[in-house]
């Protein structure tokens, strides 16, 4: 599982949700969707770690995605944490205050 350091809004929730899907489904990876859009963090087989490493510089693993379409599950969220991330001073404002909503 690749998880980011910039997303403090992914709970342990959804993770353990992923886990779940991961080893019940025959998918061999598995992306939340909010919206339609897809998220981190990415759940992925091992067999798919040295692709991984050494295929999509510049894609990341949208280019895992693409690669293997008929793998992925995606699972569709209610909270749109797993398409925020923190990059400059307003997005830690912003979470701050999502925060504080919860």
């Amino acid at each position: 599982m690749v998880l980011l350091g910039d997303q403090p809004g992914i709970r342990s929730e959804l993770v353990g949700e992923m886990i779940r899907i991961y080893e019940t489904s025959n998918a061999g990876i598995v992306v939340p969707t909010y919206r339609g859009k897809r998220g981190h963090p990415v759940l992925f087989s091992s067999r798919y770690c040295d692709e991984v490493q050494k295929k999509f510089d510049g894609v990341g693993l949208r280019g895992l995605l693409s690669a293997h379409p008929e793998q992925v599950h995606e699972m569709k969220v209610v909270d749109e944490s797993v398409l925020a991330d923190m990059d400059v001073p307003g997005d830690y404002e912003r979470e701050r205050a999502r925060e504080k909503r919860r």
